[in-house]
């Protein structure tokens, strides 16, 4: 080993001894407990106290809302007409109606124009029309169930009066012609009496006569007469 060598170790041993004596005082501070230091705080430099803060009234419960009520059903409360160019339209009493404004109600498709006092919707109202509306209808089907009733009896009795009449201008045509053909009869009946007289006149004078063919074309006719009476005296 050569000098410098020596002197190498020698500085890094000097070195390493010098850098160990100056950490053991370090050490044995560290090692020490470190005392805790309470420092006295006056009243004065307390932080104030928090302030309760005043109780705060409960809420009021939310008042109960009912719910919107239905919509108002209007009526009419007397009839209403109403000209348009087709002719004159009406609702009668008691109807119910859609309300379009305060003077425009539809009813069946058509609008009508209305007054105050046309329209109601109180159903008490409504019931006491639609009575009345029975009971004046009970009194017209009546009285026209009547009108009928007198006017088919009317009918009847000029039907009947006609009949009459033509059966008594039956009679009355009826006794002319019986009164006509008792009066051919008669005529017949002479006329077959004088054919006969002159008949026998000539069978007294030995005379060819043809008064036999005349007297039975009157009896014929006389006979046909007499059917034709028969028939005329049934009708009277």
């Amino acid at each position: 080993m050569n000098l410098s060598s020596i002197l190498v170790v020698f500085l890094l041993v000097a070195a390493g001894l010098v850098y160990v004596f100056q950490q053991k005082p370090e050490s044995k501070e560290t090692s020490k407990p470190k005392k805790t230091v309470v420092k006295k705080v006056a009243e004065d430099e307390l932080p104030p106290l928090p302030v309760p803060s005043p109780a705060l009234p409960e809420p009021a419960p939310e008042p109960v809302v009912a719910a919107p009520a239905p919509p108002a059903v209007w009526y009419t409360a007397r009839r209403i007409s109403s000209m348009s160019e087709t002719g004159v339209s009406s609702v009668p009493a008691g109807r119910e109606v859609t309300k379009v404004s305060e003077t425009e109600v539809l009813y069946n498709g058509k609008s009508f124009t209305v007054k105050p006092g046309d329209l109601t919707s109180d159903m008490m109202v409504v019931a006491d029309l639609l009575t009345k509306q029975d009971a004046a209808g009970a009194l017209e089907q009546k009285e026209r169930e009547s009108a009928v009733a007198a006017m088919e009896q009317a009918n009847n009795a000029a039907v009947k009066a006609h009949a009459e009449d033509k059966k008594a201008e039956r009679r009355q045509q009826a006794a002319a012609a019986i009164e006509s053909i008792d009066r051919q009869i008669v005529s017949l009946r002479e006329k077959i009496k004088h054919e006969r007289d002159a008949e026998l006149v000539a069978s007294i004078n030995n005379r060819i006569s043809s008064r036999g063919a005349v007297i039975a074309k009157c009896e014929q006719a006389i006979a046909k007469l007499e059917a034709e009476r028969l028939r005329l005296s049934s009708l009277q």
